[in-house]
């Protein structure tokens, strides 16, 4: 059986990786910093040169992902902030070091994605999607203001079917039926066929 060394304070360093911390038998063992090329860093707890229990991923562009690493990969409650850390961008489940589980996704426009996600992507029977700030009554200051959500299914990212909620009610057609949409929401370069939604494109 090998003989343990008692831990100490180092450096190791690879082709890929600089590591600076707690070292024991010539393996990250203990609290430490770990920096890649790409100038992203993960400070947090090693074990038998894995990391293991909490840590902070700092990416490249200065946002940081803080949870617990279950042998190199993270799982269970993360929180990503802005780099500024002024607003938290995805609070909810990882799994295999991917978006996996239930969360909420807001974006810097202020959009919401609210419900599961798999494998890193928007995806589920019952998920949601908060359009940003867009008055439901418009120039009526009398109103307390209505935001438009759609709520129904997606699939690796994408819209399969939703219908539209002004606030808590859902949207009726001419026939007094629910108001459903497919794949067809505005983005910054295409604005959706469907008139019948309140659009911050348009």
């Amino acid at each position: 059986e090998k003989e343990k060394i008692a831990r100490h304070r180092g450096t190791i360093e690879t082709d890929e990786f600089s590591y600076e911390g707690d070292i024991q038998n010539g393996e990250m063992s203990g609290e430490g910093t770990l920096k890649f090329a790409d100038g992203s860093q993960i400070k947090g707890h090693f074990d038998q040169g894995e990391l293991h229990g909490k840590g902070v991923y700092y990416c490249d562009d200065g946002r940081r992902i803080i949870g617990t690493y279950n042998r190199g990969c993270l799982e269970g409650k993360v929180k990503e902030i802005t780099a500024a850390g002024d607003r938290v961008i995805f609070e909810g489940e990882y799994a295999d070091n991917m978006r996996h589980g239930k969360g909420v996704l807001t974006t810097e426009c202020g959009e919401v994605y609210q419900g599961m996600w798999k494998e890193g992507e928007f995806h589920g029977e019952n998920n949601v999607y908060h359009y940003p700030k867009v008055p439901g009554i418009p120039g009526n200051k009398s109103t307390p203001p209505l935001f438009y959500s759609l709520r129904g299914k997606w699939a690796g990212g994408k819209m399969i079917k939703a219908a539209i909620f002004l606030g808590e009610s859902e949207v009726e057609d001419e026939k007094g039926h629910p108001t459903y949409i497919g794949e067809d929401i505005s983005t910054e370069t295409c604005i959706s066929s469907n008139l019948k939604l309140c659009d911050p494109f348009e």
